[in-house]
């Protein structure tokens, strides 16, 4: 399968061998690097160029004209804003050449370049210096520049005669016994003796994977980059493509910072595409990991058995890994993917107990990324909002204990740059499976302790759950924070109501009753009410009954959608946008052949129905309507004042155009809010 390699990897396939990366860091570095330029945000000009500054770090300068402004962000860290007419140069010292430069950004607008080339905010090219004139705002973090230290490049014009590649898949396009030369990007991911794998890009900047055998002379550690120019032969052994005998290894002058790039690939959802010969090109040579698997023990040709359910793939013990005694537990394995006869076979590194709950989430990554099944620890501390006592039909359970975050904003991590968003604090049901003892011992904690709450996700694309076998720790916190002021969001179903399942809230709307059935409804401009959305009293039983026709407010209410969310196919990207927009996962190696079978999710309800509200329920957790305004009454009372009320709390003794409510005041000193009319 092809995975996706990091931005920093880009500028590092446009270096040469002998090249060293310069980074000029605004981010930290932004009020020291040129004179009298002290960052400000737009209320000051300490940060304005108004004139060319320069900076100088190792064999590159570079240089800032006028017209941009190095800018304090706010809640902290710098960024050089380069703005239109405004012009950024990087120079090389004399003999040296700029063969790369990555601008990493928070906001891309692409400049023009004297020379060179551009792709994905990353130039490549041969110069002494470049010139970028910006024709629109950019503002950059760092700036990535790689320079050759004057030993030479890549020669331009190569041996006509000489075989060259640049990735290993070209490699395995080559006739067995051909001499070539490597001019490509080589990562190191293991090394044993002999046998030294490597991960490489492909033409589509995808990882590709590598075998060098032979006695390499050098012992590399993970993430070390190769240096260009060795040479080998190529040989296929048992279907296994190797670089033979490799000549021109040199120790590694780069060092990889990102470990996601060398770290075993998780192939455990794909296990079975491991097993199948027909999907073996996607994974020869992969450095993986398959966890919670079951081994028999060697036999004495070190050949044994790797399952998973219900699929079983050949190892092979070729590197002497040690073996555990206990064989009906499940254990992760670390390994390579090999082949042997045309059998797909893998060949272990380490072996360790499997822990399903090893890595850690924060909510709102498995809210955006989880998929139901998936085993984790929730690294957020989580604050309990209601336990229930109710049946649930839907997922034919009970006794949810509803919780969240409680958070605003978030920040997540993009290739190594923390991203702040605006968050609303995410609901999940801890749904204790029936398990009455569990349920009681978690429903009595205010607050549960972040890392220690192991669960499993379900039904994350209606109505997340986490499924819970044994209790968390409660957190030892101070009174207040045992009882927060829960940030929920407000609705007021006047407007089309856009939420997601379990989402907890505070709501306003007009209680109805049709065909004997309760809802809460809306109102239109028109003074029509709309939207009927159906009131479940699953967790309060026939407490709080407000009277047909009332305009109430219930805060804590839980928001459960009937089915997930769809995007119908034939509209385009931006019509009927799904209640869940999806960010794309962080993780850089996704498999596009393997998610290509994967079944769909099973999504059928479409945001642009015009029965939408259909798919909504909302399940009030405790019993206090709020009445706001109430149907008239009888009274013998004699009416002394009659006053009208708008939507926005305004009061007048004539109607307001629009909604009002009508205040009637008696002689008796009685006053009644009256019906909502136009």
């Amino acid at each position: 399968m092809k995975k996706i390699y990091s931005f920093l990897l880009m500028a590092l396939l446009a270096s040469a061998a002998w090249a060293t990366t310069v980074t000029f860091d605004f981010a930290a570095n932004g009020n020291t690097m040129f004179d009298g330029i002290t960052a400000s945000d737009t209320s000051s000009d300490t940060g304005d160029f108004t004139q060319s500054k320069s900076n100088t770090q190792g064999d590159v300068t570079i240089t800032v004209g006028a017209g941009a402004k190095m800018y304090a962000v706010y809640g902290g860290g710098i960024e050089l804003r380069m703005y239109s007419g405004s012009s950024l140069t990087v120079a090389a010292a004399e003999g040296h050449k700029i063969t790369g430069i990555e601008f990493v950004n928070t906001r891309w607008s692409e400049p023009t370049a004297s020379n060179g080339a551009f792709s994905d905010a990353v130039w490549s090219g041969d110069a002494a210096s470049v010139t970028f004139d910006f024709g629109a705002q950019c503002r950059l973090t760092q700036l990535k520049v790689t320079v050759d230290n004057g030993q030479g490049t890549v020669d331009p014009d190569p041996d006509p005669e000489k075989t060259v590649i640049t990735d290993f898949n070209q490699m395995a396009e080559l006739e067995d016994g051909t001499e070539f030369e490597f001019q490509g990007y080589a990562i190191v991911v293991y090394q044993n003796g002999q046998y030294l794998y490597v991960r490489g890009v492909d033409e589509d900047n995808y990882f590709c994977n590598g075998l060098i055998y032979g006695n390499a002379g050098i012992q590399y550690e993970p993430g070390d980059f190769i240096p260009k120019g060795w040479t080998a032969t190529k040989d296929t052994y048992h279907g296994l493509v190797e670089a033979k005998n490799p000549q021109g290894l040199e120790q590694a002058t780069e060092v990889d910072e990102y470990e996601e790039d060398y770290a075993p690939f998780d192939e455990t959802a794909y296990f079975s595409y491991l097993c199948n010969l027909d999907y073996l090109s996607y994974f020869v040579n992969d450095y993986l990991v398959v966890k919670g698997v079951t081994l028999t023990a060697p036999d004495n040709r070190h050949n044994f058995t790797i399952t998973l359910d219900e699929n079983t793939i050949a190892g092979y013990d070729r590197f002497g890994a040690e073996f555990p005694e206990d064989l009906d537990a499940a254990y992760d394995v670390v390994g390579v993917m090999s082949v042997f006869d045309e059998t797909p076979q893998i060949i272990p590194i380490s072996i360790t107990p499997n822990d399903p709950f090893a890595v850690q989430r924060e909510l709102w990554d498995a809210w955006y990324n989880g998929q139901d099944g998936e085993q984790f620890t929730v690294a957020d501390r989580l604050y309990v909002v209601k336990a229930t006592k109710a049946q649930e039909p839907e997922e034919q359970s009970s006794n949810y204990i509803y919780v969240t975050d409680n958070r605003t904003e978030i920040e997540y991590n993009y290739y190594g740059y923390l991203i702040p968003m605006d968050w609303t604090p995410d609901c999940y049901a801890i749904d204790c499976q029936g398990n009455e003892e569990l349920y009681n011992q978690i429903a009595g904690m205010n607050v549960i302790e972040a890392g220690t709450l192991r669960v499993e996700l379900a039904s994350n694309f209606t109505n997340p759950r986490l499924l819970v076998t044994e209790a968390p720790e409660e957190a030892e916190v101070e009174e207040a924070e045992a009882d927060p002021e829960f940030m929920f969001m407000n609705f007021n179903l006047n407007d089309t109501l856009v939420a997601d399942g379990h989402l907890i809230c505070n709501i306003q709307g007009v209680y109805k009753v049709i065909d004997g059935k309760e809802y809460l409804m809306g109102m239109d401009e028109n003074g029509e009410l709309w939207q009927p959305i159906a009131l479940d009293r699953r967790y309060i039983g026939q407490a709080g009954q407000p009277k047909d026709g009332d305009l109430v407010e219930l805060d804590q209410v839980v928001i459960k959608l009937n089915e997930a969310w769809e995007v119908r196919p034939e509209d385009d990207e931006n019509a009927g946008a799904p209640a869940r927009s999806r960010m794309a996962t962080f993780a850089q190696h996704k498999r596009a052949a393997a998610q290509a079978v994967k079944a769909p999710k099973p999504r059928k309800a479409y945001r642009d129905d015009d029965n939408y509200y259909e798919n909504y329920i909302l399940c009030p957790l405790n019993a206090d309507f709020i009445v706001t305004a109430v149907n008239d009454v009888e009274t013998k009372a004699a009416v002394s004042s009659v006053q009208y009320v708008n939507v926005a709390g305004q009061v007048s003794n004539a109607p307001f155009q629009g909604v009002n409510v009508v205040v009637t005041r008696y002689d008796n000193g009685t006053v009644k809010t009256g019906k909502l009319v136009k």
